[in-house]
């Protein structure tokens, strides 16, 4: 290796430098190119040595990707970062020596951000291609990083909207001090009981939610076009039972009655049409359930009415859980004699009869990001078995029952029933460009012995 020694003098350091820089370059030869008419090797590294007054001299040698790095960095055609953020990528040096490094090398904002033994190597063209390739990465590498600290400052910012809303909703004060709870439901019971017991599914209500005049496919919700469902799975309800004789009914409601909270999912992050805010969602859905139940509880077929509740979906969540908290409270006052069980975890079960019905969402607030399918497969299986098999839950009557992707489908597992269950609410705007119109609906099951019947309801 041939060894060029360059001598350069800088007077415009300040006072720290004694006006002595002394860089020398390596070449070497093995790998030539051309500066004009003489023939020299290429540089493959620098050394550098910076007299300071009274003070030890500074020494050391770079690499050639080192002296790429200071040059790309700090000028303003570059990356243009600060001296201190540049110094890091440099530990051996305090930053005060670093300072005279950059100037013996003079690296300045003014500086091209290609090194020396590039310039030397590349033409013109390549050198400006280099430049915009540099600015390209510099660009993508920022935007990255721009993605994290806004990934960063909206999870902050989730964070403490949902403490806030935990809160708020710690005691009910935020909405229960609307709410008028008074009087007592009629309640008329069959003269005749027997076990035959209507399962109705209310799943993905999505009360409050708004569909826009000028979706594809026309889907109106509001809270007079919500009753009106509601009252009509009331009379199906009633039809069913006087067909069948069933004097039991269990109402499951299995998840995102309400739509989101500040017109955003409880996940955070996705923005929603709606025509309520949050105290109206919550009111509204309490109003038009109890009086559901009002109506159950008079029509006078029914001996035992139940009411089980997932724990909230990945739009409502905690919101939903609320809603049905308060539920419970409204029902306890108009009829006692209905039962409220109201699920704490994602997945539970109950039994009706000597079956088992094991319900959840299909995805929740926090955990799940991946829907559970329509459809039963491999992975879900296991995970569903192994749920099971923790709570010792064997027979042939196991169901497993969801909600969340707004349609109905049944299919069967080697020790199970998997039904996904229709949504009341039907299609959003968003669901009709991407899927297409998936209609309002409500799913039944009739227990009676060892049998099941399913039927359903369109509500739209």
């Amino acid at each position: 290796m041939d060894k060029k020694k360059v001598v350069k003098s800088d007077a415009s350091v300040d006072a720290a430098f004694d006006g002595r820089t002394l860089i020398s370059v390596d070449r070497d030869n093995s790998q030539s190119i051309k500066i004009g008419s003489e023939t020299v090797g290429k540089i493959s590294g620098y050394k550098f040595k910076i007299l300071v007054r009274n003070k030890p001299a500074i020494e050391g040698e770079f690499t050639r990707e080192e002296v790429d790095l200071m040059y790309r960095l700090y000028s303003a055609e570059g990356s243009n970062l600060t001296q201190r953020t540049i110094s890091r990528y440099f530990p051996n040096y305090t930053f005060q020596d670093f300072k005279k490094i950059l100037k013996a090398f003079g690296v300045t904002k003014a500086a091209s951000p290609i090194a020396p033994h590039v310039i030397e190597e590349k033409s013109t063209d390549e050198l400006i291609t280099l430049t915009l390739q540099n600015k390209e990465n510099d660009f993508l590498r920022k935007l990255e990083q721009d993605r994290t600290r806004l990934t960063e400052t909206k999870l902050r910012e989730m964070t403490g909207k949902y403490y806030d809303l935990k809160q708020q909703v710690a005691n009910f004060s935020e909405f229960i001090s609307s709410l008028n709870i008074t009087g007592t439901a009629v309640v008329n019971t069959p003269l005749v009981k027997n076990d035959v017991t209507l399962m109705v599914y209310l799943s993905d209500m999505h009360i409050g939610a708004e569909v826009s005049d000028y979706s594809i496919y026309g889907n109106r919700f509001d809270y007079d076009v919500a009753t009106e469902r509601l009252f009509k799975i009331y009379e199906k309800a009633r039809s069913l039972a006087l067909v069948t004789g069933a004097t039991n009914i269990i109402v499951c409601n299995n998840g995102d009655a309400l739509d989101g909270y500040n017109a955003e999912t409880t996940r955070g992050g996705h923005t929603l049409p709606q025509n309520m805010n949050n105290k109206d969602q919550f009111k509204n859905y309490v109003k038009m359930m109890t009086k559901f139940f009002s109506n159950l509880s008079s029509c006078g077929q029914f001996s035992n009415i139940k009411y089980v509740s997932v724990e909230g979906g990945n739009h409502d969540g905690d919101f939903g859980f609320v809603a049905n908290k308060a539920l419970e409270a409204v029902l306890e006052v108009i009829n006692p004699n209905i039962e409220v069980e109201i699920f704490e975890k994602y997945i539970q079960h109950f039994t009706v009869g000597n079956h088992t019905f094991v319900l959840c969402h299909g995805k929740d607030a926090k955990d799940v990001f991946r829907n559970m399918p329509l459809v039963i497969n491999d992975k879900t299986e296991n995970q569903i078995r192994e749920y099971l098999d923790y709570n010792e839950i064997t027979g042939k009557n196991v169901h497993f029952i969801k909600g969340d992707l707004h349609q109905s489908a049944t299919t069967y597992a080697k020790k199970f029933r998997y039904k996904a269950v229709a949504s009341f609410f039907g299609s959003s705007e968003w669901i009709h460009k991407n899927f297409g119109n998936t209609p309002a609906a409500c799913d039944f099951d009739i227990v009676d012995g060892d049998s099941i019947l399913e039927t359903r309801l369109v509500l739209s």
